[in-house]
């Protein structure tokens, strides 16, 4: 599977949850280990952060087993992406 970015340890758990959010809504059904590969990080690591999506953000994250991976069972809008309105001065 192709890279999608390469985060370093360091990073924010927030920024994994995006990428993470991006790899399912694109609607390809990945899988732990794929997601975890994409990343660099352990597929622990994977299921961890599935559970802070699922249960404290309330993402509908539902597994198929005809496909093999995930996907959202309703509709979701990034909950990591925000728009900034900037006024020009008058």
């Amino acid at each position: 599977m192709k890279r999608i970015h390469q985060i370093p340890s360091s990073r924010a758990p927030i920024e994994r949850f995006r990428i993470i959010h991006v790899m399912i809504a694109a609607g390809h059904f990945p899988c732990v280990r794929k997601i975890a590969a994409a990343l660099e990080v352990s597929t622990k690591t994977i299921w961890r952060d599935f559970d802070f999506l699922r249960d404290r953000l309330c993402l509908p994250l539902e597994y198929s087993h005809e496909n093999h991976g995930w996907f959202y069972s309703k509709p979701v809008s990034c909950p990591f992406c925000y728009q900034v309105a900037i006024t020009p001065p008058p």
